[in-house]
């Protein structure tokens, strides 16, 4: 099967989620996303918004 982007709508909800403490598995349920894609894009999203927020703080 063809791998398709996860829309940014998305992601942003993924965060929301992990951020208030819903497991992978809960999140994966209530955005229909796989787990393995949630697991893929987290660690990326994490390093990115590092990376934003030390640029805002220098």
């Amino acid at each position: 099967m063809a791998q398709k982007p996860i829309a940014m709508e998305q992601l942003k909800q993924v965060l929301q989620l992990q951020n208030d403490g819903v497991s992978i598995r809960e999140i994966a349920r209530r955005t229909g996303i796989s787990r393995n894609s949630i697991h893929k894009y987290l660690p990326r999203m994490d390093d990115s918004q590092s990376d934003i927020r030390g640029k805002v703080l220098t």
